[in-house]
């Protein structure tokens, strides 16, 4: 009985581990994701939301060719990149420091409040910028490109894509 409890258990943890990252795919923080410079980042975003909408060749080129909307959105993975290094060293001392003293509340947690909230408004200025972009964009979207510009909206802001 025991060695079937184990042997269950071995399969359950070996296919909770094979099961990837689903569809997100990387997060941010992944090796690939950070070895890409900002712009290709800001490229690759774009390249998602055409996909995302099922955008056509011509808007999709409308789009991708829209510098202001990538240069936007380059600044905005700068920022999001330098923030999450920021938290990660931010998070790694809070840790060490509620080894040390449980019941005490650190210093990091403002500054990783902080860091939250500025990538939080980063992403709701961007998306704001893409949505403005898409609802100008030539040739205009179609009636059910534009019924998923709220669940667009919601994979912008929650920082990644929700296909």
């Amino acid at each position: 009985m025991k060695l079937r409890l184990l042997i269950i258990g071995a399969l359950m943890a070996g296919a909770l581990f094979a099961q990837g990252q689903g569809r997100r795919g990387t997060n941010r923080n992944s090796n690939t994701q950070s070895q890409q410079t900002p712009a290709q980042l800001a490229a690759r975003q774009m390249q998602m939301i055409a996909a995302f909408l099922h955008l056509d060749s011509d808007q999709t080129s409308a789009l991708m060719e829209n510098t202001a909307l990538l240069g936007l959105l380059t600044t905005e993975e700068t920022t999001l990149q330098a923030n999450a290094a920021t938290l990660k060293t931010e998070y790694s001392t809070l840790a060490t420091q509620l080894l040390g003293a449980p019941s005490a509340t650190p210093a990091e947690l403002s500054a990783i409040e902080g860091l939250i909230t500025t990538d939080l408004q980063l992403r709701v200025t961007a998306a704001g910028e893409i949505v403005s972009v898409l609802q100008n964009l030539n040739p205009a979207l179609s009636t059910e490109q534009s019924a998923n510009l709220p669940r667009l909206i919601g994979a912008l802001v929650g920082g990644g894509s929700q296909q």
